[in-house]
């Protein structure tokens, strides 16, 4: 009976290590494949997964007859930081950040936040954490925004396209509950200062139906694009959010 069991140990930790071998090889193996042609390795998972790696930047590939420019996602190219636009947003924004909602009202009246509204441009999602009012400048980003992707879009069925805002202006109030839910969330949130919008990258509306999910790849690139254009000329700050599926936009 020892030597049974003795025998089937032996067995069972043979199969082990050829099992942990085993699995180090095929990764091994994988990570060789993926380092020879990293375009091409995140090119197929996104296929099958509909995940975007871009850990590398595509680059132009010279052939002798034919110059290709790979694909290029303009949207994991944005990636400000907290300490990128922090100040800026603050001196732009309300001042001091409101406790609750009570004091949206006064804001309100003196103007220093104006409501936003859906309109031909943009809809606005149910905010369950945030109030959909912005500082002035903010709304005159929208809607140029909105213009932009139209005309871009222009000769397309999608020329009427409306991007989605899921995310505006927050009190401290609504930044803490927040904060129990994402983890993505902070205290000190530009939301706060009411310059800041998130707007999704995956959901547009056509003449009021949602579009497709391969139709709202292709409107998100060129949305992308525009947001790049617009950060690069300092009229925003843009952080690409993977797992909110939105644009953290703040407005210069």
């Amino acid at each position: 009976m020892i030597i049974i069991t003795f025998v089937a140990v032996k067995r069972v930790k043979n199969i082990a290590k050829k099992s942990f071998y085993g699995f180090i090889i095929i990764w091994t193996a994988t990570l060789v494949l993926f380092f020879m042609n990293p375009a091409r390795s995140q090119q197929f998972v996104y296929d099958y997964t509909g995940i975007e790696l871009r850990i590398f930047d595509t680059n132009i590939r010279k052939h002798k007859k034919n110059k290709c420019l790979a694909e290029v996602s303009y949207g994991w190219k944005m990636q400000d930081g907290l300490g990128d636009y922090w100040q800026k947003s603050y001196d732009q924004g309300i001042g001091k950040p409101v406790l609750s909602k009570k004091q949206i009202v006064s804001l309100l009246t003196d103007s220093v936040l104006i409501s936003i509204e859906a309109n031909q441009y943009f809809v606005i999602d149910t905010l369950f954490h945030s109030y959909s009012v912005v500082r002035p400048q903010v709304k005159t980003f929208l809607n140029k925004l909105g213009a932009q992707l139209q005309y871009k879009l222009r000769n397309t069925h999608f020329n009427k396209v409306q991007f989605t805002v899921t995310s505006a202006f927050r009190t401290q109030s609504s930044v803490k509950r927040l904060m129990k839910k994402n983890k993505n969330a902070i205290k000190n949130s530009s939301h706060l200062h009411g310059t800041t919008v998130d707007i999704s990258y995956k959901t547009f509306f056509l003449n009021g139906e949602q579009l497709t999910e391969s139709d709202a790849k292709y409107v998100k690139e060129v949305l992308s694009r525009i947001l790049f254009k617009l950060r690069e000329t300092k009229k925003c700050w843009v952080k690409f959010e993977y797992f909110q599926t939105c644009y953290h936009t703040v407005v210069d």
